[in-house]
């Protein structure tokens, strides 16, 4: 059944996708009043929310932006009054999970299993804009495979896309280390690969290193921010090159990069998506801001003007591609990724920008910000020695950051991804505040 939905969910999919910017409004307007209306009548957290007629587009249209935004701590402490008391049967019951933490709090959540399968079917969409073939073997390294797919066997299932249900997926839990996740790979030689752009950038290195053999049609990163360094080594050692996604596990399947514009084009039908600046208002194109979700389809537990966690830049007005999606041109990443300095400046950095390699024989990196201007670079060492030149590494990370911090090394035996199984490049250890956004001048 869900496999049928699934079909049926991506064939409207594939016609909403060209509609125009207003149908796209006519079409997310009911599907968000009754929403609302739901949320209003079987949770105690929305009960009193809003303060406008739910049953007119009109009147939710006008008074959308004063409805109060719902914070991740929100969240968290409220979980109970947001679970709804009844979800419609036609929504096929629903599951509970955690998310992975990487923000300072986990959110437990509840998820319907008609979001599921929008999201999926949202997933099988973007496959197509990158002509990937379902029925060729794909291999899945993440972080919630632990129970079911551990080092260093991992596990084998059949079908991974729901017009080829006999096809070979192959899944392995992030618990195992990069060197067992490349021979995992190397053994199985699927031809697409679906992890984090940290693990892609380490298993890339570790075939380099050791020569295997390993080529991929496509690889399809999700769940951190891609940078172009990761790009360019996918490309140079597996052949291959990238299709990002962004999502969130509490809510699904978010954007989707496009292969012809080249930006994410969000997911419109099944969430209504917002970028706003500090001030509250919608971010116009190229300016950075908080991402702001509300999932249309999850009845479990309504999760409406939900702030993620997330910094992204609003995307064109119009795509190049043709298609009227909204979309964004990047996505930022955390608020603990931002880096702030005393003089107001706000930089966004990967740890490509830094160029390390050129200064320290590294095969892991990641800088830290420790205080606004002292700046820690951790690494680990590749195996062969060299003189480091710590003045002109101040000076690269000087340039990069523009700004007159200090700059300490520190070697270690590993970096230690989080708990989510996620490895994050650049972190900030400043306190958290609304100054990560840049001031709309």
């Amino acid at each position: 059944m869900a496999i049928d939905l699934t079909r049926a969910f991506g064939r409207t999919l594939a016609e909403t996708e060209w509609l125009s910017p207003e149908d796209l409004r006519i079409y997310q307007a009911p599907l968000i009043s009754k929403l609302l209306l739901h949320a209003q009548q079987t949770t105690e957290f929305y009960r009193n929310r809003f303060e406008f007629d739910l049953s007119n587009a009109d009147e939710i249209r006008n008074n959308w932006l004063a409805i109060p935004i719902l914070t991740r701590a929100e969240a968290v402490a409220n979980r109970e009054h947001l679970l709804s008391r009844f979800v419609p049967p036609e929504l096929g019951g629903f599951d509970e999970g955690e998310t992975s933490g990487s923000t300072g709090v986990p959110v437990l959540y509840r998820r319907d299993q008609l979001s599921r399968v929008a999201t999926k079917a949202l997933g099988e969409r973007a496959m197509s804009w990158w002509k990937i073939d379902g029925a060729k073997p794909c291999a899945r390294i993440e972080r919630d495979l632990a129970g079911i797919a551990p080092p260093p066997q991992g596990a084998t299932a059949f079908g991974w896309h729901s017009a080829h249900p006999q096809a070979l997926s192959h899944f392995l839990s992030t618990l195992a280390d990069v060197e067992t996740q490349m021979r995992w790979l190397v053994a199985r030689q699927p031809a697409y690969l679906v992890t984090y752009p940290p693990i892609i950038k380490e298993i890339a290195l570790a075939c380099q290193r050791s020569e295997a053999h390993l080529k991929f049609i496509l690889v399809r990163s999700l769940g951190m921010v891609l940078d172009q360094e990761t790009r360019d080594i996918c490309r140079a050692v597996f052949g291959a090159e990238i299709a990002d996604s962004y999502g969130a596990q509490e809510a699904g399947y978010l954007a989707a990069e496009c292969p012809e514009c080249g930006e994410y084009h969000t997911s419109a039908e099944v969430h209504h998506l917002e970028i706003l600046g500090d001030d509250g208002s919608v971010a116009a194109p190229g300016e950075i801001g908080r991402v702001i979700v509300t999932s249309l389809y999850n009845y479990a537990m309504p999760l409406i003007r939900y702030e993620i966690g997330d910094l992204a830049e609003a995307g064109s007005e119009y795509a190049r591609c043709g298609r009227a999606l909204p979309s964004l041109r990047r996505i930022v990443g955390r608020y603990r990724n931002v880096f702030r300095f005393r003089d107001g400046t706000i930089r966004y950095p990967s740890a490509a920008h830094f160029k390390l390699r050129e200064f320290l024989p590294l095969k892991q990196m990641q800088v830290i910000q420790l205080d606004f201007d002292r700046i820690e670079i951790r690494w680990v060492s590749d195996g062969t020695e060299g003189p480091l030149n710590l003045g002109a590494l101040t000076e690269q990370v000087r340039s990069v950051l523009q700004q007159p911090v200090e700059v300490s090394v520190r070697k270690v035996d590993v970096i230690e991804r989080s708990p989510s199984g996620k490895f994050e490049d650049c972190i900030s250890l400043l306190p958290q505040d609304r100054s990560y956004l840049p001031t709309r001048r």
